[in-house]
């Protein structure tokens, strides 16, 4: 009987153990796929709100030249300017110092056939300033005659042109009266690098750790071909456990890719969703701990009441037996004979079975 009750604890322990693991394991799997899943959106989102964030910043720098571009163009002195060309007001408004003050890199007139009349060139960082613009430069221009078309009068867009290699942002608008009476006489264009100062200030505008680097770069190599097929333009992709980057293509006017902005965080949020996820499962382990042990506690009373319920009921079972004496139990109540022992057998002249079918 004792190893019969040892085999079945041992049985009951197994099962109770393996109920307490699974219940653990199915707490972290369930938090994994519920919790940290519900986490990693949340992340995902942020990193797209920055991604955007990004983008709007570069639309403002867009927005800058824009504006100036289209006071300029909207100028009766403009609209002369276009006729005659005249030194003095080109000495005037897009000398080096008027340029610097524009923060452009470029400044070209188109005539009404959008045929180059006048060009300039403003190198800040080389402190070069040209007039005309440099040849290179004027075929860079007149090769993109039929794509400024395209965006002239645009406005709060992004639109972006390669010359000489180099990103630029750029605004192009008609020349009209200051009236904005026509007939047109062309189209201004107000051109600005992208360039490291640009980067920085987009930057301190968004307060992200904000990077730029050209398509062709080796740096991103490695990047490029996923990004190309990106949906928008736009990448998330987690670095590490700890660090997770938003990516943003940039295309020109025309739709080739040329660039991309990036932006890399901590992943905080995942990191509080881990750290969530293991206190849960660290308190269910210690739930799931204190009722394997209260069980533990409660089947060892349970055994050895069972044990000395065996041990009293073996020595009554050999008293009663061995007794001299005739012994029967009865039930006062309805009289009938529940057990006899063998000497009362042999008093009655009869068997136990017989004595439980009479009554007394």
């Amino acid at each position: 009987m004792a190893a019969q009750n040892t085999r079945s604890f041992g049985r009951e322990a197994v099962a109770v153990y393996l109920a307490a693991a699974l219940v653990v394991f199915g707490t972290w799997a369930a938090s994994r796929y519920l919790i940290l899943r519900k986490f990693e959106n949340i992340e995902s989102n942020e990193v797209s709100r920055n991604i955007e964030v990004m983008r709007k910043a570069l639309v403002t720098k867009n927005s800058e030249i824009e504006m100036a571009s289209r006071d300029y163009a909207r100028w009766d002195d403009m609209y002369s300017y276009a006729s005659t060309l005249d030194p003095n007001f080109e000495y005037e408004n897009f000398s080096e110092a008027g340029l610097d003050e524009l923060n452009v890199d470029f400044v070209w007139v188109l005539d009404a056939r959008d045929k180059l009349l006048s060009s300039f060139e403003n190198e800040t960082d080389d402190s070069r300033y040209l007039h005309p613009a440099s040849e290179s430069a004027v075929k860079e221009i007149e090769r993109l005659g039929p794509k400024v078309r395209s965006v002239r009068d645009q406005e709060g867009t992004l639109r972006l042109v390669q010359i000489n290699g180099v990103p630029h942002l750029i605004a192009a608008h008609t020349i009209l009266h200051t009236d904005r009476s026509g007939p047109a006489n062309g189209t201004l264009v107000f051109a600005r690098r992208i360039a490291a100062p640009e980067i920085a200030s987009i930057g301190a505008d968004t307060q992200l750790n904000v990077n730029f680097a050209m398509l062709g770069e080796r740096t991103v190599a490695a990047e490029k071909p996923e990004l190309l097929v990106a949906p928008d333009g736009r990448r998330i992709l987690r670095r590490s456990d700890t660090t997770i980057e938003g990516q943003l293509r940039l295309d020109t006017i025309d739709g080739t890719p040329i660039a991309m902005l990036w932006t890399t965080q901590p992943r905080s949020v995942m990191q509080s969703g881990q750290q969530g996820v293991r206190y849960l499962v660290g308190w269910v382990a210690l739930l799931v701990s204190i009722v394997v042990a209260a069980w533990h506690t409660y089947s060892g009373r349970l055994r050895r009441t069972s044990h000395a319920a065996e041990v009293s009921e073996t020595r009554y079972r050999a008293i009663f037996d061995r007794a001299a004496s005739g012994i029967v139990l009865f039930d006062p109540t309805t009289r009938r004979v529940l057990d006899a022992n063998p000497q009362a057998q042999r008093l009655v002249g009869a068997s136990v079975e017989e004595l439980r079918r009479s009554d007394l």
